[in-house]
Formats: structure tokens, C-alpha cells, sequence
């Protein structure tokens, strides 16, 4: 059985799951409703629980474990990889076989300092959502003023852009951890929308 076959398939499994997974949306949540953090929210105290756990282990708890799990392994395999090579290879100098073996520490260095951030952050942009999900739903039953609803949205919002921060942290993350090659890229494409930016200008001024 091909790789291709076994993405493929693992891509309809993944998707008929998380169908499955938030089925219970259609039921639970409302839109245009009164004092809730967001205009489509859940209808009741159960259907926010049953959305906030799902929410929480389906996208934030699962995929950190997942994440923490297969990052380790992969830079495991690849450091076992790079041993049996170097067993193998026994006619390089002992020169040349301490500078690989010290490259390569230095390369499983970065890899577990950007595998251990993303994880690190992935798990203060999203875990921090749903405990502020939890505190307000247990509150949701006392009496609040117009001051405590419009706090409790503002918090509710703040979390919310935290969680957009996951989706785009790989970037930074590689960027700031990932050695000289990302930051190398990142500088090339900064001098080549300089020039395009320098050469709008010139077009527009002529």
C-alpha cells in the first residue's frame, strides 16, 4: 500500500471524525443571542459544556499530546538514523567524524527548542480560551451587571485572538528557532518586497 493511499485515506477518516465530533452543533448552538460573549454561542448551560470539552480535547488537548508525542519520536528516529550512518561509515577521519557528530547535536538542539516552544505556546494560546470558557460558564448562573457582561466579552475576545495566535506561530517559531536557514529565507524576502516596494515607487513617480 502507497504513502499516497495511506494519506489519502487517513484525510476521509479525519474528516468524517470531525463531522461526527461537532454534529452536536447544529442543535446546540444560536445565533443573535443576549448575553452571550459571542452572537453565535451555545443555547443552554449543557450544550455550551458538551461544545466547550469538545472544543477543549478535540482541538487543544489531543493535538498538543499528538504533537509532543510524534515531535519526539521523529527527532529520535532521526538521531538513530544519523548513529547507524555513522557505525557505518568507518573510513572518514576522526576529524571530519567530530564535526558531523557536533553538527548534529547542535541540529537536535534546535529541533527539541522548537518542538518543546510550540508546544509551550500552542498550550498558553488555546488552553487559556478554554479555561476562561470554564470560569464563565460556572458564573453563568449569578446575577451580573451591564459592567460584569461587557468584562466578561472583552476577556472572552482577548483569549479568542490567542487562539488565531496558534494558527500562524509555526512561523515565528522557525523563524526565531529554526537556525540561520529560516532567517535567511525570511531576509531574502524582505530585499525582494524592498525592491518590488522601491520599484512601485519609481513606476508611480516617472
Amino acid at each position: 500500500m502507497s504513502t499516497i493511499t495511506n494519506a489519502q485515506r487517513g484525510m476521509i477518516i479525519i474528516l468524517i471524525f470531525s463531522c461526527l465530533l461537532y454534529i452536536q452543533m447544529f442543535y446546540c448552538y444560536g445565533a443573535n443571542l443576549f448575553n452571550a460573549p459571542l452572537k453565535c454561542y451555545g443555547k443552554t448551560i449543557a450544550c455550551c459544556l458538551v461544545t466547550d470539552l469538545t472544543y477543549a480535547f478535540a482541538a487543544n488537548i489531543f493535538p498538543l499530546i499528538i504533537m509532543l508525542c510524534f515531535g519526539l519520536m521523529t527527532i529520535i528516529n532521526v538521531r538513530q538514523a544519523k548513529r547507524r550512518i555513522q557505525i557505518i561509515n568507518t573510513t572518514s577521519t576522526s576529524g571530519v567524524t567530530i564535526n558531523i557528530s557536533g553538527r548534529s547535536k547542535k541540529t537536535d538542539y534546535y529541533l527539541l527548542c522548537m518542538l518543546f516552544v510550540q508546544v509551550i505556546l500552542f498550550a498558553v494560546f488555546t488552553l487559556s480560551q478554554n479555561i476562561q470558557k470554564f470560569i464563565a460558564l460556572t458564573q453563568s448562573n449569578q446575577t451580573q451587571t451591564a459592567l460584569d457582561n461587557a468584562i466578561a466579552n472583552f476577556i472572552c475576545n482577548f483569549f479568542l485572538l490567542f487562539a488565531y495566535l496558534a494558527n500562524g506561530m509555526s512561523f515565528y517559531i522557525y523563524t526565531l528557532f529554526g537556525g540561520s536557514v529560516f532567517r535567511n529565507e525570511l531576509l531574502k524576502l524582505a530585499q525582494i518586497v524592498r525592491q518590488i516596494f522601491y520599484m512601485c515607487i519609481y513606476c508611480f513617480n516617472k
